[in-house]
């Protein structure tokens, strides 16, 4: 079983196709904390959707997932969400975002989504370096790795 903080809080980001559902389900079902998909809250915008995720999580532990993950770390002090614990940042090649987005049946503009990744990254990393605030572990890697720390952690 792989253990958590009943209380910890992570985010599970990256691009469309990087396998963020994949890792926070097995994460939700290795610690036990609840799993919130960050896209079933966007029918009203970005910023409500950030407000109605953490109404939804409360204050106990939790994992959030999906691509509004990148607003919720770059607009965290500004509209006071908690810090998370741990930030999980996946990884996919521009196949596997295509593939993404073909087997959804949506149209994939890779301009955008790297635009989209790339502005976040490139804010999150100054202000994480200017304001010190760091999530207590960022892990930056490859879903298929990820799952397989989670396996072997749960032996």
């Amino acid at each position: 079983m792989l253990f958590l903080h009943p209380n910890a809080t992570i985010i599970v980001i990256g691009p469309p196709g990087s396998g963020k559902t994949h890792v926070g389900t097995l994460l939700a079902e290795e610690s036990g904390l609840p799993l919130y998909s960050t896209d079933e809250f966007l029918s009203n915008g970005h910023v409500a959707a950030l407000y109605a995720v953490m109404q939804a999580t409360g204050d106990k532990g939790y994992i959030i997932e999906g691509m509004i993950g990148y607003r919720w770390l770059r607009k965290q002090k500004q509209l006071n969400l908690p810090a998370p614990d741990i930030v999980v940042q996946l990884e996919a090649t521009d196949r596997e975002i295509e593939e993404s987005y073909r087997k959804r049946g949506k149209h994939c503009n890779m301009r955008h989504i790297k635009r989209f990744c790339a502005a976040h990254e490139a804010v999150l990393s100054d202000y994480y370096s200017l304001d010190g605030g760091t999530p207590n572990i960022w892990i930056h890697s490859k879903s298929r790795c990820i799952a397989d720390l989670i396996a072997n952690a749960s032996r």
